[in-house]
């Protein structure tokens, strides 16, 4: 039983820049590369709401666009920190 009391219906890629959802590290030696899902942005994010927020008639409906999403990984000599940015609209349908 999921502890939401929405479903989402539609996601929407709102970005500005879609080429990648920034930068992570890899290897031994912390090369930075571009970071990407698997599937496309919108598919990823439905796929997981849809899962967590699953469809039932009793349930409002929503919508979100995705304004801005960032992930970035700072190293430092003992230590690493991962950050995101994630900033979205949510409609009520």
């Amino acid at each position: 039983m999921s502890g939401f009391n929405f479903y989402v219906e539609n996601v929407y890629d709102g970005r500005q820049f879609k080429e990648n959802i920034g930068t992570v590290q890899k290897s031994g030696f912390n090369r930075k590369v571009l970071a990407n899902f698997e599937k496309p942005l919108v598919e990823e994010f439905f796929d997981y709401l849809s899962v967590i927020c699953p469809k039932q008639e009793n349930k409002p409906t929503i919508s979100i666009r995705i304004n801005d999403l960032y992930v970035s990984e700072l190293t430092r000599a003992m230590s690493e920190t991962a950050y995101a940015t994630l900033v979205i609209d949510i409609n009520r349908i």
